[in-house]
């Protein structure tokens, strides 16, 4: 303990005189990440973190080891990593004389920010759900010194086990002292390791250096480490002869970074990494621009007399009734449909002008609407400027005063890029036109109105050249039942028929047997809407490649509701991916339902529905689904296996929990294998499309039987073609990529499902990604 305090006082008086003669900089160049895919030094991590979202894929190749690692940094102050890693001839003959090949997870959080005279401080989880041979925690603390970013830390675990003092917390318990260590031959791995927190009998100091050279993107890093291999030195695997690591570090450009360096006095390392920045995206260039905005004059906006001006009350927006907005004051004595702001009094016209038969007059009066040719230019003239902006018009219901147009957006990844685009075109309406109202559509009906002023989104456009401020003016809400009787439909002819040909990556990453398989397939798709919500849809597909060899029957004691799937690969290499009869609908203007019938996906068919249910108002949702499914043969063609299952859950969707763009899902039911359980989605979605998180699944089958993994558990990743394309497109690939294939708390691969079709519409994403205007032409 004494040696313990010195040296965190001698840590503490070089930190205070190095902090006497110079002071902190920004950082020249974002940090590397070390071998374990953390921001760090070589193999040390550090207190610095990635960028905000900012999603990297690293391959390293350490002592007798070799690293991939899958990080992300999920919020400005967490930092999370998903490993897979060999350990060369790890085990003994006895244990069958082979490499551990270990899957792990790891959390790093940001604790304090670095000022003048303080450092940076993070706080890190190693290896906290996995076998634990990895795992180790650690406090770090960063500070910039001009060119030199210094980095000193305290390590518990693998990063102690170079026994620099004894465990602090062990005067607190004895317990700490004991740490639990990996028994390959009883451990499945895959569990969470709680219980090995700050425990351990030794910790070690580490830490390390990193300079910013002259030479562009050039970092020279030198750190001394807590890792001193117990495990891999006593298997024989890896003995180091010294803690110091000397490395360079060479980011090429904001997308890769390599480094070379030499570790532990016998040992060359290499490291390539792959960053990704999910908050941006490729510029459009080949897509039409939105059209400028269009504002009326004052003349030319409706006016409303009033009775006196307000005084010193407040003028606040009151949204009533079903069609129209009353800006009132405070009081709600007042009622005017335009004002001016003078001082603490609002300003309207007392009266109107006499009428005259000009046509700016008939135009701004309304008495166009009486007259059907120039009734029918109009609404011509929009469908031609909303279909060259793509966005799918099916129907206006234009009226003097108001216009109510019904779209689908199958082409722009945000919504409100849609809906941006066009209120652009509704501003070339006549000027009696004050109230637009946007419906967008799901399948045939109305999903969300938005009800906007068009004075007040003349007066952002105006005062603003933005309309950030709009959204306390648009009123969202549910959309109707159907589009009106009286309103002009477009492209109404039923049947019709899509297709589409695109290629299908088929990745199994993580498998004990073989740890990569890459596949690709091409998938040809056809769907035929008849209207009303009915669709057929089918889709065949067949490998161009595939790696996977010698397929056998999964070994599980569960029913072989996904293990199987090299069986599927293999006799299944041509064959039919899905074929189904599809119902859409509404039950009430917030709930939507879905019924489907056939083969629903590779290895299922059968019948079910879905139930959704959005509130107004409200960032949630929930639903239910429920469905009576039978094995589909390995061939992928018309036949069925023996195994049939009901299975069905409630779900809750929760979007922008606590922070913009993050989403829970949680679904709560019975699982393909006939075992109940529950399952967490958490995901955080950017602006560019971009969705990346983790899933979790605990049922009631014990870790013994769902076998390696203990519980199905893995990483979300949504990825827009949009992103990278230079074009608008809504075509995304969608991956859940688990750690291992088992059968326990496996779900239908549904090919539609209700909610991924209506989140995009919904208040809180709408509400989400207003403020992303589509800025060219204000």
């Amino acid at each position: 303990m004494r040696s313990f305090l010195s040296g965190l006082m001698a840590g503490g008086a070089a930190a205070a005189l190095l902090a006497t003669t110079a002071t902190a900089t920004d950082w020249p160049a974002p940090q590397p990440l070390n071998t374990y895919g953390h921001t760090g030094l070589l193999e040390m991590p550090s207190a610095r973190m990635m960028q905000d979202g900012e999603f990297a894929l690293t391959v390293a190749q350490g002592p007798h080891a070799f690293r991939t690692a899958l990080s992300f940094q999920v919020f400005p102050w967490l930092e999370a990593a998903f490993r897979y890693s060999r350990i060369d001839s790890y085990f003994l003959p006895s244990e069958g004389d082979k490499d551990l090949l270990d899957r792990s997870f790891s959390l790093k959080l940001h604790l304090v920010e670095e000022s003048e005279y303080i450092p940076a401080i993070s706080l890190g989880f190693q290896d906290l759900i996995g076998t634990g041979i990895y795992g180790g925690e650690y406090i770090v603390a960063s500070k910039a010194f001009g060119d030199f970013d210094v980095t000193l830390g305290l390590g518990w675990g693998r990063l102690g086990s170079a026994g620099t003092f004894e465990n602090p917390f062990s005067l607190i318990s004895d317990r700490f002292k004991d740490r639990p260590r990996f028994d390959p031959g009883n451990d499945k791995g895959g569990r969470p390791l709680f219980n090995s927190i700050f425990r351990g009998e030794n910790v070690a100091l580490f830490g390390g250096v990193v300079w910013q050279t002259p030479i562009d993107g050039l970092q020279a890093i030198v750190e001394y480490s807590g890792d001193k291999y117990i495990d891999e030195s006593e298997r024989g695997v890896f003995t180091p002869e010294s803690q110091f690591n000397f490395g360079l570090a060479y980011r090429f450009d904001t997308l890769l970074e390599a480094s070379a360096s030499y570790l532990y006095g016998n040992t060359f390392s290499f490291r390539l990494t792959v960053r990704f920045d999910p908050t941006t995206e490729m510029m459009k260039v080949f897509d039409k621009p939105p059209i400028p905005p269009s504002v009326r004059p004052e003349d030319q906006r409706p006016r409303t007399a009033v009775r006196g001006v307000p005084g010193k009350d407040v003028p606040v927006v009151d949204l009533t009734g079903l069609r129209g907005i009353r800006y009132a004051s405070a009081s709600s004595e007042w009622s005017l449909t335009d004002y001016a702001a003078a001082g603490n009094a609002l300003v309207a016209q007392a009266a109107d002008a006499p009428a005259s038969n000009s046509m700016q007059d008939i135009m701004t009066s309304g008495r166009w609407y009486d007259v059907p040719a120039i009734r029918e230019q109009i609404i011509g003239g929009l469908k031609n400027l909303a279909n060259d902006q793509s966005l799918g018009l099916q129907a206006i219901d234009l009226k003097a005063n108001y216009v109510s147009v019904y779209y689908e957006n199958d082409r722009y990844v945000r919504e409100t890029d849609a809906i941006h685009r066009m209120l652009r075109v509704l501003t070339t309406l006549p000027p009696s036109v004050e109230y637009f109202y946007l419906t967008s559509m799901v399948e045939g009906y109305p999903s969300t109105e938005v009800l906007v002023s068009r004075t007040a989104y003349e007066r952002a456009v105006q005062q603003f050249a933005a309309t950030d401020d709009l959204l306390e003016y648009v009123r969202i809400a549910p959309g109707g039942m159907d589009i009106p009787a009286d309103a002009v439909r477009f492209d109404d002819n039923y049947p019709k028929f899509d297709w589409s040909i695109t290629p299908q990556p088929r990745t199994l990453v993580f498998d004990p047997d073989e740890p990569f398989r890459f596949g690709l397939a091409i998938k040809a798709e056809a769907t035929v809407r008849f209207g009303d919500g009915w669709m057929v849809q089918g889709a065949v597909s067949g490998d161009l490649i595939d790696t996977v060899k010698n397929p056998e029957p999964g070994k599980s004691v569960l029913p072989h509701v996904r293990t199987d799937f090299r069986l599927y690969r293999d006799e299944g290499q041509y064959g039919l991916e899905s074929l189904i009869v599809q119902k859409t609908g509404k039950l009430s203007p917030e709930t939507f339902y879905q019924v489907k019938a056939g083969y629903i996906e590779d290895m299922f068919g059968g019948v079910g529905g879905e139930v959704v249910w959005r509130p107004q108002g409200k960032d949630w949702a929930l639903g239910a689904d429920l469905y009576y499914l039978k094995q589909r043969d390995f061939n992928r063609q018309l036949g069925f296996r023996d195994y049939d299952v009901v299975t069905g859950h409630v779900s809750l969707y929760w979007q922008n929990v606590g922070w913009r763009g993050l989403n829970v899902n949680l679904h709560v039911g019975r699982y393909l294998a006939g075992d109940y359980g529950a399952t967490i989605e958490i995901t955080r979605k950017f602006d560019s499309g971009i969705e990346i998180g983790a899933f979790a699944t605990l049922t009631d089958v014990p870790f013994e039987d769902f076998g390696e993994g203990s519980f199905d558990k893995g990483l979300i990743i949504r990825v827009p073609f949009g992103w990278l394309a230079p074009f608008n497109t809504k075509y995304e690939t969608s991956t859940y990529l688990s750690s291992l294939v088992r059968d326990g708390g496996q779900r239908l691969y549904d090919v539609n499902p209700l909610w991924n079709e209506l989140r995009d519409t919904s208040e809180a994403e709408i509400r989400r990604t207003w403020p992303l205007d589509v800025t060219p032409g204000l």
